[in-house]
C-alpha cells in the first residue's frame, strides 16, 4: 500500500518525535547528581588526569581558565550513575544556551595533544556520565598530524560489543580545533552512545590525501544530538558510516542534527581534500533540520553538498542502510551540486536507502561560479522518496536518474529551475519518458519547472520562462515555507 504525501509526512513527524524524545531523555539526565558532590579544583601545574581518576558521580572538576594541560586524558569507567563535569573555572562567563565564539578561548583551559596519533581526550571502554563544558581542545605542535582530537569510543576491534560502548557524554560550549597548517583526521570521533555535542566550534579539521571530518562516526549506536555548532571539516563535515563497524549489526541510529552552521572556509579551496558537507553511509532515523550548509566545490568528489549514499564500506557490513531520513528547513548555498542519493551500495551487498523526506529547504547558488555543474539532485533506486515544498535555484540540470528504478516517488509543490535537461534519466528523454522508466507510478504535481517544455511533463505543474517574480509562486503556497 502506497502512502499519500500527507500520510508520509505524518509518519515522518512521528519519526522525528520519537527521535527527539530519545534525545531529550539525554537532556533530562545532563544535570549532575548533587548528592555528596565535591568540587575538585585543578590549577596551573596540577595533575588533571589525577583529578579525573579521583572523581566520583556528582563531582565537578573545575579547571583553571587560561591554564594549559598536556594530554592525552582518559575518561575512565567507574561505578555509579551520577554525572562528572569537567568545566572551565570561568564557565559562568561563557554564553548560556548558545554557541561560543573563537574569542571565548581566553575563558577556557587549554587541553593539548602532543600529536603522534594521540587524542586530547579519549574514553575508556564502558565510560559513562561525563560532561565536558567550556574547554579548548587543541594541538601542541601546529605541524603535527592527529587522528582524533576528541575520541568518544573506538572505531575498531577494541570496541566489538555494545556493552563496551561509552555512553552519556556531553560536549558543551567548547572549542575543538586543529591548526591552519597541521593535519586533523577528525575533530570528534563519535563512536559512543547517548551523546550530545552542542553550542561548540569544531574547526580546522582538514588534511590532504585522505578523508577528514569535523564529526565522524560508524561504531556507536546513538542516540546523538548535534545542535547549534560551527562544524568545519574538509572531507565530510559530518559523516555517519564510512567504515565497517566492529559491532555486528550496528547502524548509527536516532540522530538529530539541527541549528548548526556547516561550512568549508573558501580559503581551503585548492589546499585540502574536499568532498561534501554531510554524508550518511549507514544511519537510521535521522532528522537534519534548520541548518545552514554552505561552500562546497568539486575536488575529490563532484561538488555535491549532501549525500545519502548507503555503503557497506569494506564489504563486512551487509546490514548497512540509510533509512528514515528527514532533511527539512535547511538552507544550502554556494555549492557545486545539491544532493546525491544512492539506493543500494554498487560495490558490496547492502540494505537500502529508503523512506527519505526532503521538504521545506532552500537551495541557492547551486553551481556557484565554477564549483560544479549545478545539478540539483542525482538519484538511483531510492524507495519512498518524498520531495516537497523546496525552493531550488540551480544553474544546471534539475534531477538526473540512473540505475534501477525508484519505488513510490512523490515530487510536490517545489519551485525549481529546469536547467538544460530538467528531469532526465540515463538513456531516456527528458520528462515523461524518464518518469515512466525511472520513477514508475510517481506523482509529480504542483511544481514550478521554470524554463521547461510543458509538453514533456505531467500537466498539473507550472512552466514559467524564468523564476522572476518568485514571490507570486510562494504566495500560492509553493516552494519552501522555511527557512
Amino acid at each position: 500500500m502506497r502512502l499519500t504525501f500527507a500520510a508520509y509526512v505524518t509518519a515522518n513527524v512521528r519519526l522525528v518525535a520519537a527521535v527527539t524524545v530519545s534525545v531529550l531523555t539525554l537532556f533530562a539526565a545532563v544535570t549532575p547528581a548533587l548528592a555528596a558532590a565535591r568540587t575538585l579544583r585543578v590549577n596551573r601545574g596540577d595533575d588533571l588526569q589525577a583529578a579525573i581518576d579521583r572523581a566520583r558521580g556528582g563531582d565537578t572538576i573545575e579547571v583553571k581558565a587560561g591554564a594549559t594541560f598536556e594530554g592525552p586524558f582518559t575518561l575512565p569507567a567507574r561505578a555509579g550513575r551520577g554525572w562528572i563535569t569537567i568545566r572551565s573555572s570561568a564557565l559562568g562567563a561563557l554564553p548560556r544556551g548558545r554557541r561560543v565564539r573563537a574569542r571565548d578561548a581566553r575563558r577556557m583551559p587549554r587541553l593539548l595533544t602532543p600529536g603522534g596519533g594521540l587524542p586530547v581526550v579519549m574514553t575508556a571502554p564502558r565510560a559513562k556520565g561525563w560532561r565536558l563544558a567550556g574547554l579548548e581542545l587543541a594541538v601542541l605542535d601546529p605541524e603535527a598530524t592527529v587522528y582524533d582530537l576528541l575520541r568518544l569510543g573506538e572505531g575498531g576491534s577494541a570496541q566489538s560489543s555494545l556493552a563496551d560502548v561509552p555512553r552519556r557524554i556531553v560536549l558543551d560550549r567548547s572549542l575543538v580545533h586543529g591548526t591552519r597548517s597541521g593535519g586533523i583526521q577528525r575533530c570528534v570521533s563519535l563512536n559512543s552512545a547517548a551523546t550530545i555535542i552542542r553550542h561548540s566550534r569544531l574547526t580546522d579539521c582538514h588534511d590532504r590525501g585522505y578523508d577528514t571530518q569535523a564529526i565522524g562516526g560508524w561504531n556507536g549506536p546513538g542516540p546523538f544530538l548535534i545542535e547549534d555548532n560551527l562544524l568545519e571539516g574538509a572531507g565530510e563535515n559530518v559523516m555517519f558510516g564510512g567504515a565497517d563497524p566492529a559491532i555486528p549489526g550496528l547502524v548509527p541510529s536516532d540522530i538529530v542534527i539541527r541549528h548548526n552552521l556547516i561550512r568549508k572556509p573558501v580559503g581551503w579551496r585548492g589546499r585540502w581534500t574536499v568532498k561534501n558537507l554531510l554524508e550518511l553511509k549507514s544511519a537510521r532515523r535521522v532528522s537534519i533540520e534548520d541548518n545552514v550548509l554552505e561552500n562546497n566545490w568539486a575536488d575529490a568528489q563532484n561538488g555535491a553538498a549532501i549525500l545519502f549514499t548507503v555503503r557497506n564500506q569494506d564489504g563486512g557490513a551487509p546490514w548497512s542502510t540509510v533509512r528514515g531520513v528527514r532533511f527539512t528547513g535547511n538552507l544550502v548555498r554556494r555549492v557545486g551540486r545539491g544532493m546525491n542519493l544512492l539506493g543500494h551500495d554498487d560495490g558490496h551487498p547492502s540494505g537500502p536507502t529508503a523512506d527519505v523526506l526532503i521538504e521545506d529547504n532552500v537551495f541557492k547558488q547551486v553551481g556557484f561560479r565554477d564549483w560544479g555543474d549545478g545539478t540539483w539532485m542525482v538519484s538511483t533506486d531510492v524507495a519512498r522518496l518524498r520531495v516537497g515544498h523546496n525552493t531550488v535555484l540551480n544553474e544546471g540540470t534539475l534531477l538526473l536518474a540512473y540505475g534501477a528504478p525508484h519505488r513510490d516517488f512523490r515530487m510536490l509543490r517545489n519551485i525549481t529551475r529546469a536547467g538544460p535537461y530538467g528531469i532526465k534519466g540515463d538513456g531516456r528523454a527528458t520528462g515523461l519518458d524518464t518518469l515512466r522508466a525511472y520513477f514508475p507510478g510517481s506523482v509529480v504535481r504542483g511544481n514550478v519547472f521554470a524554463g521547461a517544455d510543458r509538453t514533456a511533463y505531467p500537466r498539473a505543474n507550472h512552466f514559467p520562462r524564468s523564476l522572476r517574480g518568485l514571490g507570486r509562486w510562494r504566495r500560492k503556497g509553493l516552494g519552501a515555507r522555511r527557512p
